[in-house]
């Protein structure tokens, strides 16, 4: 976003033209700039757009931008990331004499596609019934404008000239224009993010007569009837309070037989927010039928049915049917060569599969039959056969799939569907599967298991390359090959939990020494397992859940598993489950880089199943009840079908929002295949398992530890995923809604020049308690990992989860003379969204706050105390007030859009400063505690600092949250060192804490 609109625009005062009339759409503005897509936080780029007349050079058309605020109201449409957006809206100009209109921004957007490929449209609708659409194709009249900018290439061929940047898109009126037009409506598909920031039209003697009057009366009139009669139906379908709800709103609607143009066309916009308010209650009396969550058998097979039954209400919008013409094949998603759409077909043909053959499947809750569902899994399956490289086909982006790294993962899942129907396939079908099944086992047979221990484990992919050996054994039981595909997936199996001690292991695995067959390190000896840089929850659930599909692989055909499928599948386990926190999520303790809530949390659902079946863990089926219960929640809240997809996915039929719909569905559907009809084990009680988890762990190559309580969830990890950070966990027992991963979490952000400063170098000692743990280090900070150091840190934390409380020291100094310095205390990410009901309860000293999640319009709540609360359930406390400010988003702000969190700075020190050499940046206390508002300003005065003489030394005294009184002592030095509190002498370990009980 480089371009600068004066190259574009020219303010101008506009002459009197009869044939133009900028037409105000104010009312559909629901961007500032910067929340727009555009905003690159430039003044004078795209998006600043600010309000007054202006006119596209070239083309004498004159626009208005309209608002009030010159930080740019503008509309946008959904694309990429802001999954957030509306993916149409309707501006209502109840114009006559229209010959063309012109629309300023929607010529450029953020486009993914291929040229030629339709975008969205541009939808005119008249008084009498008739309409007219224009497409947007890519390349032709939009187009992504920041990167054909860079290559001097037009980006619409169609829309008026003015460099290589446009923005107005001109469009010709068919027909009489003495219509009326009543609605320009304006679509995009989820790739493209279209904005629009004003409308001119332009015929003979555009305006507004008695006529365009009239027809916006009758238009008003015969909505609000529309309206009432949904609203009869969605009342007796058990929506009652819903309804009236709606109802108190229509009444609100002024009166159409009097009213003039200024009222109804407010009144015509907030009837189709009702009547999209409507259609989702419409919708949802699909899902009236719901577990029985306090049924003994909980989640049942049964249970996975209901949830399932739903899932073509969503997908039956991305599904493309008669490729190429021919009718017998398909495919769901973008048909493309990539992981994107490859794992997502398999997904979808083994769900499908699932939902064709499955006695259970109810029929009128998506109204699609199950013969439809067949059908379109077969013709899946035949896209996905003829389109490998063994075929005779090309994908939809004119490529064949096949020998790809992760290509074993998307045959297996294509595999297991296909046999899911075996019996309804033709003998020509189950050829083409087993003849891609043979080429993809076949190209592992030449390799050996690549192994990774630090930064990219390469656990998840001997997992998945297993699965295609083991389906290839399965269905292939004859070939030539099979001895050789099952040895080489028990290779596969034994070298993807793989530790070093492995190999000096003489214990005996399929009656075979380990150390035999064991060529990797995948998994640190603690059994954590890290990549992308650090350790991270999704990938230890990712290989266990691969070695359930081969699981089930191998009991679908009634074999036996070898030992070597489980090689210390327990181990890794076992350090999952003292991560879980207290609902069914799980701690990402070196941060997380994928979107919130999904992926780890369905990769660990089929091995949760397994490990009831092979082990008997009740404590397994508690977390399966658990999570069941929140993904059939949150696919039930937003009504669609989807998982995710009124949070973050909406609907998008490609890219990663189409390929965690289907992976979650695909997963849940093993887990239905992985149960039968078996009784399942009763769950563990969930206090007697906080009870048994309560202690302290450390892991010592991930650089985190953690100590948890039926109280309190805790951690520190000095290296994260986000590199050049650090991050502290605190959760409240019940608390999973309050914690997000995002750097820095519960420790200072410190820039310099306005630029946040990363972690160059740590060095840090750990200590476990018997019910905690202390953290003492420094963090060396600068502008980057080439530059010279700027800042440096000195974090300790005292964990005590069975006090309730967590202990933050936090001091920085300068390394040489440094402008315009700012700090933030304590920097704590806290989530708002549909998980806490979209809104927070904030309290201080002297005042509380409601604060509203997604989509509020809130100002930054701001204060000075010693004590603040969150829902009476997260207690800071400091020993001195300072000032504060919860900085809120409004929107989804983690990756791919999938949850909103605010920002809290206490204190907040946002003032540039130039500070001297050897200078305190910041020097900070802060006391994380599990209760409510009382117990937060009791522990803040409790909570003191002991003056001392040492500057390497910091000494407070604090409460937990059960009134037990402690001294900390804590060494920053790198040398040990001795203080003297109350008479008594205390000897500090380098870079050390003592931790005494005091009256």
């Amino acid at each position: 976003m480089r371009a600068i609109l004066s190259f574009l625009l020219v303010l101008c005062a506009l002459p009197a033209l009869a044939d133009f009339l900028p037409v105000g759409i104010g009312y559909a503005f629901n961007r500032r700039h910067d929340q727009s897509p555009y905003y690159d936080g430039q003044v004078g780029n795209y998006a600043w757009l600010k309000p007054g007349e202006l006119r596209v050079p070239g083309t004498g058309v004159p626009f208005r931008v309209e608002g009030d605020n010159p930080a740019n109201p503008s509309i946008a449409l959904t694309g990429g990331s802001r999954n957030d957006l509306p993916q149409a809206i309707s501006l209502f100009p109840y114009v006559a004499g229209v010959a063309k209109i012109h629309l300023l921004g929607i010529a450029g957007g953020w486009v993914h596609g291929q040229t030629g490929e339709e975008a969205g449209a541009v939808v005119l609708v008249f008084a009498d019934g008739t309409e007219q659409r224009f497409p947007l194709r890519i390349g032709i009249e939009i187009d992504d404008w920041v990167h054909h900018a860079a290559t001097g290439v037009a980006v619409a061929a169609n829309a008026p000239a003015g460099g290589s940047h446009v923005d107005a898109l001109s469009l010709a009126v068919a027909g009489d224009p003495g219509r009326v037009l009543c609605e320009v409506r304006i679509e995009s598909v989820p790739s493209v993010s279209i904005p629009v920031f004003a409308l001119t039209v332009e015929g003979p003697n555009p305006g507004q007569p008695d006529q365009a009057v009239a027809v916006a009366r009758h238009d008003v009139a015969r909505d609000i009837a529309a309206l009432h009669e949904g609203l009869r139906l969605i009342a007796e379908r058990g929506f009652g309070e819903e309804a009236q709800s709606l109802r108190t709103r229509l009444a609100a609607i002024p009166e159409p037989t009097t009213a003039g143009l200024p009222q109804l066309i407010p009144a015509r916009v907030e009837l189709a927010r009702l009547a999209a308010e409507l259609d989702t209650y419409r919708h949802r009396h699909r899902f009236t039928k719901t577990p029985d969550e306090n049924a003994p058998g909980f989640p049942s097979r049964r249970d996975y049915s209901i949830l399932l039954e739903r899932i073509p209400l969503w997908a039956e919008r991305g599904w493309h049917d008669a490729y190429g013409s021919d009718p017998g094949v398909g495919y769901f998603g973008e048909g493309g060569t990539n992981e994107n759409s490859l794992r997502t077909l398999g997904n979808f043909i083994f769900a499908y599969a699932f939902l064709a053959t499955d006695p259970y499947y109810d029929a009128s809750v998506s109204g699609v039959p199950q013969s439809q569902l067949l059908a379109q899994t077969r013709a899946a399956l035949a896209y996905m056969t003829r389109t490998h490289f063994t075929g005779d086909l090309v994908c939809a982006d004119g490529k064949k799939w096949g020998n790809h790294w992760q290509s074993a993962w998307w045959t297996s899942r294509m595999v297991a569907g296909a046999r899911l129907i075996w019996e309804q396939l033709t003998n020509a079908e189950r050829d083409a599967v087993r003849r891609v099944l043979v080429a993809e086992a076949n190209r592992h047979l030449d390799r050996t298991p690549p192994g990774g221990e630090f930064s990219n484990t390469r656990s998840e992919e001997n997992a998945w390359d297993s699965e295609v050996l083991v389906w290839a054994t399965t269905v292939c039981p004859a070939h030539p090959n099979a001895r050789q595909w099952e040895a080489k997936a028990r290779e596969f199996f034994m070298n993807t939990l793989s530790v070093k001690a492995d190999a000096e292991d003489d214990s005996l695995v399929d009656g075979r020494p380990v150390r035999q067959q064991v060529v990797t390190v995948n998994v640190h000896s603690d059994f954590t397992i890290e990549n992308h840089g650090s350790y991270q929850f999704c990938y230890m659930a990712c290989p266990l859940h691969s070695l359930a599909w081969s699981y089930y692989a191998y009991r679908e055909a009634n074999r036996q598993p070898p030992e070597a499928l489980f090689h210390h599948y327990q181990d890794v386990w076992n350090v999952i489950k003292r991560t879980q926190l207290y609902d069914g999520r799980f701690a990402y303790l070196g941060g997380k880089d994928w979107a919130r809530y999904v992926y780890g949390l369905y990769f660990i659902m089929p091995p949760l199943v397994v490990l009831q079946e092979k082990y008997g863990d009740q404590d397994a089926r508690l977390l399966e009840r658990q999570r069941f219960r929140t993904f059939e929640w949150e696919q039930r809240l937003h009504g669609d079908g989807g998982m995710f997809s009124g949070r973050f996915t909406h609907g998008v039929m490609r890219g990663w929002p189409h390929e965690y719909e289907t992976d979650a569905m695909a997963l849940l559907a093993l887990c239905a295949c992985l149960h039968g009809d078996r009784t399942p084990l009763a769950p563990s009680d969930p206090a007697e398992v906080q009870q048994r988890l309560t202690g302290a762990m450390r892991s010592e190559p991930c650089e985190w530890q953690m100590a948890r309580s039926p109280q309190a969830f805790t951690a520190f990890s000095w290296r994260l995923l986000q590199k050049g950070a650090c991050m502290g966990v605190f959760a409240p027992a019940g608390g999973d809604d309050l914690v997000e991963w995002g750097r820095d979490n519960f420790v200072s952000q410190i820039s310099v020049a306005g630029k946040p400063l990363a972690v160059l170098k740590t060095e840090h000692a750990d200590q476990l308690l018997e019910d905690g743990f202390h953290t003492t280090g420094r963090a060396t900070r600068g502008t980057d990992p080439k530059g010279a150091p700027a800042v440096e840190q000195f974090l300790h934390v005292t964990a005590l989860p069975q006090h309730g409380v967590m202990v933050v020291l936090d001091w920085a100094r300068t390394l040489g003379t440094q402008q315009a310095v700012t700090s933030f205390g304590l920097n704590h990410y806290l989530p708002n969204d549909i998980f806490n009901g979209n809104s927070r309860q904030l309290a201080w000293a002297d005042g509380q706050a409601t604060v509203a999640g997604v989509g509020n319009a809130q100002p930054n709540v701001t204060g000075t105390t010693s004590w603040l609360c969150v829902d009476d359930r997260l207690g800071i406390a400091s020993p001195a007030p300072a000032p504060f400010q919860l900085v809120l988003s409004a929107s989804r702000n983690a990756p791919w859009g999938s949850l909103c969190y605010d920002s809290l700075h206490w204190p907040d020190q946002s003032a540039p400063r130039e500070l001297a050499d050897g200078a305190i940046i910041h020097d900070h206390a802060y006391l994380l505690a599990a209760g409510n508002a009382t117990l937060a300003a009791h522990l803040a005065g409790q909570f003191e600092r002991l003056p001392n003489p040492n500057p390497g030394l910091r000494l407070v005294r604090f409460a937990g949250a059960d009134g037990q009184r402690f001294l900390l002592a804590v060494n920053f030095a790198t040398a040990p060192t001795e203080t003297t509190v109350a008479g008594e002498t205390l000897a500090l370990p380098p870079q050390g804490a003592v931790l005494k009980t005091v009256p």
